[in-house]
């Protein structure tokens, strides 16, 4: 393939969930067994190919994980908020790597910028536009595996807190 090819790109990203798919599902299941049954019905929306079932509640399901973890909406981008999500992480993080990859849900992305942010791209997975009704064309494959892979993202958060506890009760 060739390099920079955004077709090529997004077919290796769903290579790759397709193949830890599982390991996804199950770790989420471990970690989270209030939401096991949600996010059971979700991947198996994924595998049965209705994404217009699957990557809403992926979403969704981020973002109660984010605000259970940090207190506010994992899309906040509110200026109080985004701060409130600076100093959680912070105090989440247990070295230099994982504080750079929290800290990356403080940034603009496709997926959570408003349509009047430069981030923004017409076309591409947005939460707001997706959740709300206002895109009714999501429903692809693609999609599904980012919306899953924001779930992943959110269940680092869960990992980086239950690590950070650890360590303070060591400590303490």
């Amino acid at each position: 393939y060739k390099t920079g090819s955004i077709t090529e790109g997004h077919r290796l990203m769903c290579a790759s969930f397709s193949g830890i798919r599982q390991h996804i599902e199950d770790d989420l299941a471990k970690s989270f067994p209030e939401r096991r049954r949600i996010l059971q019905k979700a991947f198996q929306a994924h595998d049965a190919g209705d994404y217009e079932l699957s990557v809403p509640v992926f979403l969704a399901q981020a973002d109660g994980i984010a605000a259970e973890i940090l207190g506010v909406s994992f899309y906040s981008r509110h200026r109080n908020k985004v701060r409130e999500m600076g100093k959680k992480i912070k105090r989440i993080a247990t070295d230099g790597l994982n504080e750079f990859l929290l800290n990356l849900v403080l940034e603009e992305w496709p997926l959570t910028a408003s349509p009047r942010s430069p981030a923004y791209r017409q076309g591409e997975l947005n939460r707001h536009e997706g959740l709300h009704g206002i895109d009714t064309h999501y429903a692809k494959e693609l999609n599904s595996f980012r919306a899953m892979s924001r779930l992943q993202y959110a269940a680092l958060f869960y990992e980086a807190k239950e690590c950070s506890d650890r360590r303070s009760k060591k400590v303490g």
